[in-house]
């Protein structure tokens, strides 16, 4: 997108493509429709807010990557936490590191499930 094509939407003498409205909607989490009204409402975005969103989105992404590795309790959430990370956080270390600890859990709890059936 151009500068000068902004200005043209801001001035309404063109306006945008609905290629482009789906993407500056997905970007500031907004609907088309909201997009779309006559009337303009202000919105507050502030940078330290978005930051804080972040920061919690990958303090998310870490604890379902760790959760992974817990046996008993890591194949059941190794799916939300590849969603997370595919979805969200495209982080491709997390991603591995998941299925790793998945596998892990898996590997563990069978070994643990074995020596239970063979102590008693």
């Amino acid at each position: 997108m151009s500068r000068q094509s902004v200005s043209k939407w801001e001035v309404n003498s063109v306006y945008p493509d609905t290629e482009k409205l789906i993407a500056i909607s997905k970007l500031f989490h907004c609907s088309l429709d909201y997009l779309l009204k006559e009337e303009i409402e202000q919105v507050n975005i502030n940078v330290s807010d978005i930051k804080e969103i972040e920061s919690y989105d990958r303090l998310r992404g870490w604890i379902l990557t760790c959760l992974c590795f817990v046996p008993f309790m890591g194949y059941s959430v190794v799916y939300f936490s590849i969603r997370f990370q595919v979805r969200y956080m495209r982080n491709k270390l997390q991603t591995i590191l998941s299925v790793i600890g998945f596998l892990f859990s898996v590997a563990v709890t069978a070994v643990l499930i074995v020596i239970f059936l063979y102590t008693h």
